[in-house]
């Protein structure tokens, strides 16, 4: 019987997820001194007892024993870093959702970013609870990316996993993503979001999808990971998407840029490019939650353009060891381009819809590299890269250029980096943009978008004008059968 025989590695294995069990429901007790007691009692008669089972199981004396928990304790399979922020009403829900995994062999690293909303003391209370849980304080906000290398610094997990400190992840996340990266012999594993918030005037947002690995899911090298997810316009933008190999960011010495915002950029940019083996999973592992007061919900200041910058310039920065790498490789190039030009895109448009006033940016030279003011490389970034007349034949094509200002006057359809891209590109063109339309509120609160109003379909009465088509394929269905339904003549899609 199981009382009688000798013990096994899954009688070890069976303690320990006893003693998992104790660790994850403490919260359930942790205010009844008695019950707490009692319980913490019996957790170290369990841990007893599965020692003693290791040591008959493995054939070691109990010293061996002892000293194997030891050093694998030293080295648990996944380091979490999660950097923390003025999050209190949230916090508890993400550390619950990572204590909660079935894989409990974790290093949870806390980077508490000088909040002043009670976090530091739930963060404390949670140490209290699990052992595994280490807390870091700063004596100053530096900022996520600040934050998150300082962990990096510091981490001994086999893999890395990114939790921002206002959303969560499902029960089984880092199991899944440990076992596939130990069979696959991964450097990186990405995988999907769910978006959510409780917050109805983000609701559009949360149900926006910004990227599926439905049609690219699969093994790849880090370069075809990188081209693909180009090509499908399926390039995640957020770091807890992505499941990274400690040796591989060491080797690399991959961290964040730090003092700016949308550090995600360019930190993705360079795990994918410079990765070996990248595995994408069509799985909603992650949910990111919107809500007031974030990075993406806040409202733009010329600092957020100023982020894409930086990172686009990390990634110019890269060039010389990408061709050492990839060499003349043509669809690698195509895709460098193609990112490229879709980050720059976004920067001149959360430039121009910040709330600097483009024509008193040259008088804000004082405030450079402040919160507020653009800096002079952002505007000189936007004066070389304004598109001549050839740079738009260059990336329309000819016959496109010719058909646009043939019809003398279009309507843009979508308000996102594809349609500031277009609108970049129509400077160098003899052509009149009447209005951007602006389908079931997707622009947001702004009456205007870079001068050009913001109309509703529905409200537009020369429907013959041609409607051009900016949107990632995601929106293409949707827009198009809209448009379609409302009467609009011609529509075209624009590919660059």
């Amino acid at each position: 019987s199981i009382m009688t025989a000798k013990p096994t590695l899954k009688n070890v294995s069976g303690c320990v997820r006893i003693l998992q069990h104790i660790s994850a429901a403490r919260e359930e007790y942790v205010h009844d001194p008695a019950l707490s007691d009692a319980v913490d009692f019996y957790r170290k008669k369990i841990a007893a007892n599965a020692l003693g089972k290791y040591s008959a199981a493995a054939g070691v004396s109990r010293e061996e024993a002892a000293e194997t928990f030891h050093e694998g304790a030293g080295s648990p399979c996944v380091s979490v870093l999660i950097p923390v922020y003025n999050v209190r009403p949230y916090l508890e829900q993400c550390l619950t959702s990572v204590l909660a995994q079935a894989l409990t062999d974790l290093e949870i690293i806390c980077v508490d970013d000088a909040s002043t909303d009670g976090s530091p003391d739930l963060l404390r209370h949670f140490r209290e609870m699990d052992p595994r849980i280490r807390v870091l304080e700063n004596e100053r906000n530096l900022g996520q990316a600040a934050a998150r290398n300082r962990a990096l610094d510091l981490v001994s997990g086999q893999y890395v996993y990114m939790l921002d400190a206002n959303d969560w992840i499902r029960q089984d996340a880092l199991e899944l993503l440990y076992d596939l990266c130990e069979r696959d012999a991964l450097d990186l594993a990405g995988f999907e979001n769910s978006q959510f918030t409780e917050d109805a005037a983000f609701e559009e947002q949360a149900r926006t999808v910004l990227f599926s690995y439905k049609k690219t899911a699969g093994l790849y090298t880090g370069g075809d990971a990188f081209v693909k997810c180009v090509e499908e316009d399926t390039l995640s933008p957020s770091v807890p998407t992505f499941f990274i190999s400690r040796p591989f960011l060491e080797k690399t010495g991959i961290r964040f840029t730090e003092g700016i915002l949308h550090e995600d950029i360019g930190f993705i940019f360079e795990l994918l490019t410079r990765a070996e083996r990248v595995e994408l999973l069509h799985e909603q592992l992650f949910f990111r939650r919107f809500r007031a007061h974030s990075t993406v919900t806040a409202g733009f200041t010329a600092r957020h353009a100023e982020g894409y910058l930086k990172s686009w310039q990390k990634a110019m920065e890269l060039k010389p060891l990408l061709l050492e790498k990839y060499g003349d490789r043509p669809a690698f190039w195509r895709a460098w381009r193609k990112w490229q030009r879709d980050v720059g895109g976004r920067i001149r448009m959360l430039y121009m819809l910040s709330e600097t006033d483009a024509e008193t940016a040259g008088s804000c030279e004082e405030q450079s590299g402040t919160a507020d003011g653009p800096s002079e490389l952002l505007l000189e970034w936007l004066k070389m890269t304004t598109p001549s007349r050839k740079r738009t034949e260059d990336i329309l094509g000819e016959e496109t250029c010719r058909e646009l200002e043939a019809s003398g006057a279009v309507y843009v359809c979508g308000s996102g980096q594809y349609a500031n891209r277009f609108l970049d590109l129509a400077g160098g063109l003899d052509l009149e943009i009447r209005g951007i339309l602006e389908i079931n509120g997707a622009a947001g609160r702004k009456r205007a978008m870079r001068g050009f109003p913001l109309l509703a379909p529905e409200a537009v009465t020369d429907r013959e004008i041609p409607v051009v088509l900016a949107v990632s394929h995601y929106r293409l269905e949707e827009y198009t059968a809209k448009l379609d339904e409302l009467g609009f003549v011609k529509l075209l899609r624009m590919r660059f």
